[in-house]
């Protein structure tokens, strides 16, 4: 059989007694459906940090730091954050799919991925899946950038106790040459200090409508 568009579908319709149904929605970026309103807030460069349709690379320069706790370094090493350095070349890839996004992060040459998705019953929240951890995050946002704070976790389906849940002070902002910034710390009560990267990063390619996208 031959394909048949669906416009030719519909001029047949009333000779077929067919009803077509059209629903054309806009495209939006994940972190805007989770936001809502809130997303016209950030900054353009942090919006346009997030307009992601389909593949999206950014490269910029980072610092790590690590504890030399035993505990934390088996912490950072379950989660695969990248060993310490005073200065490292980042890039990271965000991949869009139907209902999330998966971002590689690429320190140095040391890779390590997780999954974000919206959560469909509460605005605001999004969850980070890294392996079998899953995190709950309640987005933060005010006129300079985004706060990430972990709310809670589970661990292979089960919550994973007060005592062992990370705390993430993390925030995207802009510096003073309008790049985005990153600064992501995090600790746990029974390990102390786990990871800190901080750095900025620069689009490979142009952000579309001049990083200035909607707020809905």
């Amino acid at each position: 059989m031959d394909d048949v568009s669906l416009t030719e579908c519909e001029r047949a319709a009333p000779e077929r007694a067919l009803t077509f149904l059209r629903r054309d929605r806009a495209f939006q970026p994940l972190f805007q459906q989770i936001l809502g309103p809130a997303f016209g807030d950030l900054p353009a460069p942090v919006r346009g940090l997030h307009d992601v349709a389909g593949r999206r690379n950014w490269t910029g320069m980072a610092e790590v730091t690590r504890s030399e706790g035993i505990l934390a370094k088996l912490v950072a090493h379950l989660f695969g954050f990248p060993p310490a350095a005073d200065e490292t070349p980042v890039r990271v890839e965000m991949v869009r799919n139907a209902a999330s996004e998966v971002w590689t992060r690429d320190f140095g040459g040391h890779r390590f991925r997780s999954r974000l998705r919206a959560d469909a019953t509460r605005p605001g929240r999004m969850w980070e899946r890294f392996g079998p951890f899953d995190f709950a995050i309640d987005l933060g946002v005010d006129g300079s950038g985004l706060a990430y704070p972990v709310r809670a976790g589970w661990c292979l389906g089960l919550p994973i106790p007060g005592v062992l849940l990370p705390r993430s002070q993390t925030r995207e902002a802009v510096d003073t040459e309008g790049r985005v910034t990153f600064d992501v710390a995090l600790s746990m009560p029974l390990a102390g200090k786990i990871v800190r990267y901080r750095g900025w990063l620069e689009p490979d390619q142009p952000i579309r409508g001049d990083q200035a996208l909607p707020a809905s």
